[in-house]
């Protein structure tokens, strides 16, 4: 039929070369979607097994195996989706799409590529993050109870007792960590290195179980103190701090929990200007109450406070 519009411009019919490509483009998109989709099909019953398996090891799986693993679940199903797409694409430009469809299909395309490469380096992660699981239970198969100290191996125990067998302070801390529920004593900082780490083990426990008495297994004077002091703090217990001899670092412990507890009163009682600052900013920045950083004399402070609120505060 003819068009009697002056603007119209015929086009002209695409070429055989031009034709040739969309269909063996099509050819090539439509066996990848297919044998992607196939391979999927005949892998269900594995997947749904690893599923199964890591739905009962998630509790002795670290932090960053769990992510990898979600991570390599979710691009697979993405893979699936775009493999679906794909075949329809292919099915489109095998019946000579127009070329815009060729760009959708190279972006697609692309998409995939890197979501390949991203499952890959997921699957490789996760891999590994069973490897060592299953060094770590070979180890536990076998350890002595009496002296093992691998953080790893009592994690996967799941005894807590088998802490007191740790000789340095960064794995106590993962295990006192890892068994909050467990009641630990001062007894299970006896094999650390040296006072100093030893002293801040019990510290760290007492803090954490927020048991004073424990503060008192340390010889030390000041350390002792202080682990008073860190108690009071996150037990927001101010007559904690009653029990402090030095005087300096009792009113530092009031002013803590006086922090703790949003309680402006507490800054009131600071032994120091400096010290009273540093109550009302820290409150201020905590309850994103602008107005406290005008009771803050120091110059520089009182910047450093509103500067602090206003963070907080966007």
């Amino acid at each position: 039929m003819e068009n009697n519009d002056p603007q119209y411009i015929p086009q002209a019919p695409p070429s055989s070369k031009s034709s040739f490509f969309h269909k063996f483009v099509g050819i090539i998109f439509i066996l990848y979607g297919s044998l992607a989709l196939l391979y999927f099909l005949l892998h269900i019953p594995t997947s749904l097994l690893m599923i199964r398996q890591l739905i009962y090891n998630t509790t002795f799986m670290s932090f960053p195996a769990k992510i990898n693993t979600a991570r390599f679940f979710v691009s697979n199903i993405l893979n699936i989706i775009l493999n679906i797409l794909i075949f329809i694409l292919g099915i489109k430009l095998f019946r000579n799409a127009p070329r815009k469809k060729i760009w959708v299909t190279s972006i697609i395309g692309t998409m995939i590529l890197a979501l390949c490469i991203f499952s890959v380096f997921a699957y490789l992660n996760v891999r590994e993050e069973k490897k060592v699981e299953h060094e770590i239970q070979q180890k536990a198969q076998s350890v002595d109870r009496k002296t093992v100290s691998n953080l790893s191996v009592i994690l996967y125990l799941k005894d807590p007792t088998l802490c007191k067998n740790i000789k340095n302070l960064s794995d106590i801390r993962g295990c006192v960590g890892a068994f909050q529920n467990f009641k630990f004593t001062a007894d299970y900082c006896s094999k650390m290195p040296n006072d100093a780490d030893q002293y801040e083990c019990i510290s760290e426990i007492a803090e954490g179980q927020k048991d004073k008495t424990l503060c008192y297994s340390i010889t030390d004077g000041t350390t002792q103190m202080l682990c008073l002091s860190r108690v009071a703090k996150y037990k927001k217990d101010v007559s904690i701090c009653d029990e402090i001899k030095d005087a300096g670092v009792r009113n530092g412990c009031i002013i803590d929990v006086g922090i703790y507890l949003y309680d402006t009163s507490y800054c009131e009682k600071a032994d120091s200007q400096s010290r009273k600052d540093y109550c009302y900013s820290s409150i201020a920045m905590y309850t994103r109450n602008l107005s406290l950083c005008e009771k803050v004399v120091d110059v520089n402070q009182h910047k450093y406070c509103i500067h602090n609120v206003e963070i907080q505060t966007k």
